[in-house]
């Protein structure tokens, strides 16, 4: 019975990396420990930094880093996210090839994690920039988005059969921690952990040879681009739909007014 309501979905583009001289299970061990020992900070802890002079604590976490949310179809959520952290106000955008250093804490107990990605950039040729842990928890999804980057790499470390991605109106399944795989982010994407009650840990690379970079003239056009439509979507909600919110959108409606001033717009 359980078998008739599988998803019949297929494997996203990898490339095996089951033939190398890793012991796969001690390596995603490691990275489970690592991710637990620095989660209270944040959801994303980086193992690669672009100064191993700074605190660990600035290491595993840091705000400005090489990953940008990009654009989303939630221009609400999108708003808030500038409004909370305040970006305009600070070149926050550090090219991949800053990332030149493992957290200092990764020479010690868990210097399995950069020996086995220094073997998977051998066996691949590649050379990854910025490098984290991302965390899915269980009945989550993300909000569809497009990040700026061509591709990032995945190495499953652990996941379930009912967490998946949704990538150019397609399903996708990354289930083997053996394998890299190749995700294009140009097109409009999100993963669902729609599993009851395990969550997904991913480690995610970016191509140290690829620009990821994104500028605060970039960011301004965006955020001015997502006040227009967030205005005009505010025009056409429904009465019942602004009784049920009315909370959330009064305080948008702060968080615009907030955006022009500090973008002056």
């Amino acid at each position: 019975m359980l078998e008739d309501i599988k998803l019949n979905i297929q494997e996203c583009k990898n490339i095996d990396l089951s033939n190398l001289n890793v012991d796969w299970d001690k390596f995603n061990l490691a990275c489970v420990n690592y991710y637990n020992k620095w989660c209270h900070l944040t959801r994303n802890v980086n193992l690669k930094t672009f100064s191993n002079v700074q605190p660990i604590e600035h290491q595993v976490k840091n705000s400005y880093e090489g990953y940008f949310y990009g654009r989303s179809n939630d221009v609400f959520f999108n708003l808030k996210e500038f409004y909370g952290r305040e970006l305009v106000d600070e070149e926050f955008m550090l090219p991949e090839r800053s990332y030149n250093w493992y957290n200092s804490e990764l020479k010690d107990e868990f210097l399995i994690i950069p020996e086995v990605i220094s073997q998977v950039e051998s066996a691949t040729n590649l050379t990854f920039g910025h490098v984290k842990l991302r965390y899915v928890g269980p009945r989550h999804v993300e909000k569809i988005h497009i990040d700026h980057g061509d591709y990032r790499y995945h190495i499953p470390i652990v996941t379930n059969d009912n967490a998946f991605f949704v990538s150019n109106n397609q399903l996708f399944h990354m289930n083997s921690s053996k394998k890299l795989y190749k995700l294009s982010t140009t097109t409009p994407h999100t993963i669902v952990n729609a599993a009851g009650s395990q969550g997904r840990l991913h480690l995610i690379a970016t191509d140290k040879n690829l620009e990821y970079t994104f500028t605060n003239e970039k960011l301004k056009q965006i955020i001015q681009e997502y006040i227009e439509s967030a205005e005009k979507k505010l025009k056409n909600i429904s009465v019942a739909d602004y009784e049920l919110n009315k909370n959330f959108y009064k305080e948008i409606k702060i968080v615009i007014k907030s955006l022009k001033k500090l973008n002056k717009l």
